[in-house]
């Protein structure tokens, strides 16, 4: 359960991301973002660390 982050905690622990810019990509689905990474329970959007992290390196280097 450690690994789960809210958005405002997901953006503090990687500034390279903005608030702003991690709801955009869950409220677009962007490459599946949402799909890959979130859980929802309730009203509360929760992101699990890793499978951001393995949904960065997979768009490591620009290929989708």
């Amino acid at each position: 359960m450690e690994n789960l982050l809210t958005v405002k905690q997901l953006a503090a622990k990687s500034p390279a991301f903005t608030e702003g810019g991690i709801r955009h990509l869950i409220f677009h689905n962007i490459d599946d973002f949402r799909t890959r990474c979130v859980i929802k329970v309730g009203a509360k959007v929760m992101l699990d660390a890793d499978a951001v992290s393995e949904w960065l390196e997979d768009h490591r280097g620009g290929e989708a």
